[in-house]
């Protein structure tokens, strides 16, 4: 299973440099989203077309729940970045944390951002 960053999914959309490595991830059934990546990609959504693109999508891969063991290892994230001067986003941490306790590699966009987080494995790929 291959935790998919919301940078992912969004970059899939409008067809952008990681969408080849995000389509195959889901096609062969290993995307996994956060529970915090169905939030953001259906937060604010009016146009009933995205929303329907948008389920669809979140219904063909594995929803991961916030649970009592993301919550804590996300606060750890949290104090040890903030320790560090290099924090990131809250919804970022629960997202990195998700990844770390299913040991899961995530995909994203936004490698540099999440590198700053100990032990989390990007799943490699290459843009075009």
């Amino acid at each position: 299973m291959i935790v998919l960053d919301t940078s992912v999914v969004i970059d899939l959309f409008i067809d952008g440099d990681a969408a080849d490595a995000t389509d195959a991830i889901i096609g062969l059934g290993e995307g996994a989203l956060s529970a915090i990546t169905v939030f953001e990609l259906l937060s604010g959504v009016r146009d009933p077309a995205h929303l329907h693109q948008r389920r669809e999508l979140i219904d063909t891969c594995h929803v991961l729940e916030v649970s009592r063991e993301v919550s804590f290892r996300a606060a750890e994230l949290y104090s040890h970045l903030r320790d560090a001067g290099q924090l990131i986003q809250n919804e970022d941490l629960l997202i990195a944390a998700t990844a770390l306790v299913r040991r899961c590699p995530l995909h994203t966009l936004n490698r540099r951002h999440y590198q700053r987080v100990p032990s989390l494995r990007l799943h490699e790929w290459s843009a075009g």
